[in-house]
């Protein structure tokens, strides 16, 4: 192979590598439960939200989080921190656990997902994350 085309193969390579690693959203703060937080990170890479909303699972509700309202047309909000954000992330995460959701633990993660986001893709990327299938129940990744 010449130099130049190598050159190629490797920039390429680099930046493949800066999309898929460098656009992981930071997840600032814990839930203090390290199941809620996988859920949580998972969502966060999969909805791949405009990082100036603070709002890494594109939430539409805020949980009582300090929040400048919808950004879009899908009413998506914006929080007024990260860790805002976050934290009403897991507010959701942990609403499904209690019951008071209109989500349940006994939903797959494929079920979960056309749900939440309307994309079939979407609970692929989250299962991908979580290390499961897309069959997996909601319950099973965090109860």
């Amino acid at each position: 192979m010449n130099p130049v085309g190598l050159a190629v193969i490797i920039l390429a390579g680099g930046l493949i590598l800066y999309f898929i690693m460098g656009h992981r959203p930071t997840q600032t703060i814990s839930s203090g439960n390290a199941s809620v937080d996988a859920l949580a990170r998972a969502i966060s890479i999969a909805e791949g939200s405009n990082s100036s909303w603070n709002n890494p699972g594109s939430l539409t509700k805020s949980f009582g989080f300090p929040n400048q309202g919808p950004q879009n047309a899908d009413g998506v909000l914006r929080f007024d921190t990260l860790n805002d954000g976050w934290q009403a992330l897991y507010a959701q995460i942990q609403s499904i656990l209690e019951g008071r959701s209109h989500f349940t633990l006994s939903e797959t993660l494929e079920e979960f997902g056309l749900r939440w986001s309307g994309n079939p893709n979407w609970s692929v990327n989250v299962a991908r994350e979580l290390g499961v299938t897309t069959d997996t129940t909601l319950g099973e990744v965090i109860a």
